[in-house]
């Protein structure tokens, strides 16, 4: 032991700075705390008695115990929360709902309740992804709704549009979404355009056509944008696209023809022929696809 320590010690204090709190160093510092291990095969080889190990290294292989400890148990929730991801993100396309950057960014126990709720949705509860959007966007008097809006003011292809957000933002606060929704579809169109004609070129062909504007806006910036990339890998907002909110009117199911208030359908909201589109839901899903175009850069 007396020939052996010194090294031993020595390989451990260099592994140990490289020890600040975070999770990533922390398994880095495990690795290099095993290869010291390997290198010199102290605790193979001898037997320790307690009264044998200074204070330093006593406490240097307790503080290795309670990290590794603390890795796996990060690692369990981790594994965790991608289960739980997995399962919002087949859900919400049949929800009628998708997945944008702020919901992404959910701490992971938000992401349980999502997971909860899409559970729930499957089981029969049909308004539960709903419930948990507005349980997230409304709760503490909308905060996590004003911190998402607020994150767009550094993007350029919203700054002409704003002030005119930031109104709608008020108004839905208010519960006014007859003011709300109108003005943010037009915002959305508005800010996909400006994209389209700054990376891609004239829209003079496609100049009457939001949903094809917000594709090609889209498909253009994936190409530069990882997590834009990854989203559209899911279909996401595409699908919602299609399916409802730009479906032409005379496609759509008897039912959905007696009752726009439950879609958000631009064309039945901005021709005239929805007169009770003013819901929380349409609202919410109004920003959200803003979230979605925020990732344009």
């Amino acid at each position: 032991m007396t020939n052996e320590y010194p090294t031993f010690l020595k390989a451990l204090q260099e592994s140990m700075k490289i020890y600040p709190d975070r999770v990533g160093a922390q398994l880095q510092f495990l690795s290099k705390f095993k290869e010291a291990l390997g290198q010199n095969l102290i605790f193979p080889r001898i037997n320790f008695r307690a009264e044998q190990l200074t204070p330093e290294l006593q406490n240097a292989i307790s503080r290795f115990a309670r990290i590794e400890q603390r890795a796996k148990s990060i690692k369990s929730i981790f594994e965790g929360v991608s289960e739980d991801i997995k399962i919002i993100r087949r859900v919400l396309p049949e929800s009628g709902w998708w997945l944008a950057p702020s919901i992404l960014h959910l701490p992971a126990g938000l992401v349980t309740e999502g997971a909860e709720a899409a559970r729930n949705y499957i089981n029969g509860q049909k308004d539960a992804i709903d419930n948990f959007f507005v349980n997230i966007c409304q709760k503490d008097d909308n905060v996590f709704l004003k911190k998402m809006v607020k994150k767009w003011d550094k993007n350029t292809y919203f700054k002409s549009w704003l002030n005119i957000i930031n109104d709608t933002l008020w108004a839905h606060t208010q519960e006014k979404y007859t003011l709300s929704v109108p003005t943010l579809l037009l915002a959305i169109e508005g800010i996909a355009t400006k994209y389209c004609e700054t990376n891609i070129g004239s829209v003079k062909n496609i100049r009457s056509k939001g949903k094809e504007k917000i594709r090609r806006a889209l498909e253009r910036a994936k190409n530069n944008n990882k997590q834009l990339d990854e989203l559209m890998c899911s279909g996401f907002l595409l699908g919602a696209l299609d399916n409802v909110i730009y479906k032409d009117t005379e496609l759509m199911e008897r039912d959905a023809k007696n009752n726009y208030a439950i879609y958000l359908n631009r064309h039945a909201i901005i021709h005239g022929l929805s007169h009770d589109y003013g819901t929380l839901r349409n609202s919410l899903q109004c920003f959200m696809i803003l979230d979605v175009l925020s990732l344009l850069s």
